[in-house]
């Protein structure tokens, strides 16, 4: 897929939301995918992760959601936090309560790429790994709020 076809649009969900996203590192970088706008314009960075289905747990969300969205295994370790993040994008309000793990690729599928699409509901954004001190130095936005501080 070529810059061209990445789709920014996205909405939050109408009710508070349980997900979770795992902390990946790779030297001094974070596995994250893109947060824009929908003019495209970046507004900060997420680790990968996703929502938990009914009768699943935060954990095995997170196997479900590498294998469904980049082709890759992970051992998901230790839970290093649950945050509530209440945020606006896009003029609408959501709330999720996120489950962050720390979490280790132990096949990679597309993730040893520099830079990679992910496919997510029809949606195609672009994960990088992204210097950790660029997040610790307030050069770039991760989401949600807090887990900068935690990493």
């Amino acid at each position: 897929m070529s810059q061209g076809e990445i789709t920014p649009t996205w909405r939050s969900h109408a009710v508070p939301r349980a997900i979770a996203i795992a902390v990946i590192r790779r030297n001094d970088r974070l596995l994250v995918t893109k947060v824009t706008q929908d003019d495209g314009r970046l507004k900060g960075y997420r680790p990968l992760g996703g929502g938990i289905d009914l009768g699943e747990t935060a954990a095995q969300a997170l196997v479900r959601e590498f294998r469904e969205e980049v082709s890759a295994e992970i051992r998901v370790g230790a839970r290093l936090a649950v945050l509530e993040n209440i945020f606006t994008h896009e003029g609408q309000i959501g709330h999720e309560l996120v489950f962050v793990f720390d979490a280790h690729i132990i096949k990679t599928g597309a993730i040893e790429s520099s830079r990679f699409l992910r496919t997510e509901n029809g949606r195609v954004t672009a994960v990088d790994w992204v210097p950790l001190d660029r997040f610790r130095s307030g050069v770039a936005t991760l989401f949600p709020d807090g887990l900068a501080a935690l990493i």
